[in-house]
């Protein structure tokens, strides 16, 4: 299943990659932007993140569908009878999670089992207006009962290549400096120390 879901991101990432990609590097920066701008007000920096996470997540989901979005997308949870809805469910998420992470010592396990409990919310508060803002996180739970071991073991498999390429990339440095320091300290000893 995992394999299927890869296969059909990818194919989906293949069709527009500048454009999701770019959507996606919009958001962040407007969320940096919103940290800087309102570092007074913390609270609006994090309802704009907030706002803004549930955005790109419907826009995924829509590509992953099939619909490509645009770039006016991104500010499409800006209605005003939709606003209110998303901050409050994503707010809420985040309260809870942040409430499992404090339990001593079990908390180091329950906020990450609860981040992927409560993974759908965005999707919910998004593709549901029916759903209350404090019940989205309920049915979240319900839904992903079943697959947050998939849901984990997937982003393992993400993070975990991520890793590898990071750890490719600073062993391949270090094997370039350590050539070159090489290198010049030969050349070093050749021209410079060598008895004339």
């Amino acid at each position: 299943m995992v394999s299927w879901i890869f296969q059909k991101v990818r194919k989906t990432l293949q069709m527009k990659p500048l454009l999701l990609w770019g959507i996606r590097l919009l958001a962040g920066l407007l969320v940096w932007l919103a940290a800087i701008g309102f570092w007074a007000v913390p609270a609006a920096a994090f309802a704009l993140n907030l706002v803004l996470s549930g955005s790109v997540a419907l826009i995924f989901l829509r590509a992953y569908q099939g619909t490509f979005p645009e770039v006016c997308d991104l500010f499409s949870p800006f209605r005003l009878e939709q606003l209110p809805h998303l901050v409050g469910g994503m707010a809420w998420m985040s309260l809870w999670v942040f409430l499992w992470t404090l339990i001593p010592v079990a908390g180091l396990v329950l906020g990450p089992v609860k981040l992927y409990t409560y993974r759908l919310t965005p999707y919910i508060l998004m593709t549901r207006p029916d759903v209350k803002a404090t019940e989205a996180i309920q049915v979240s739970a319900r839904e992903t009962k079943g697959y947050r071991g998939k849901m984990f073991l997937a982003d393992l498999l993400i993070y975990g290549s991520w890793a590898l390429v990071l750890l490719s990339c600073f062993l391949g440095w270090h094997k370039f400096v350590s050539c070159m320091s090489r290198f010049a300290f030969y050349w070093l000893s050749q021209r410079c120390w060598a008895p004339p």
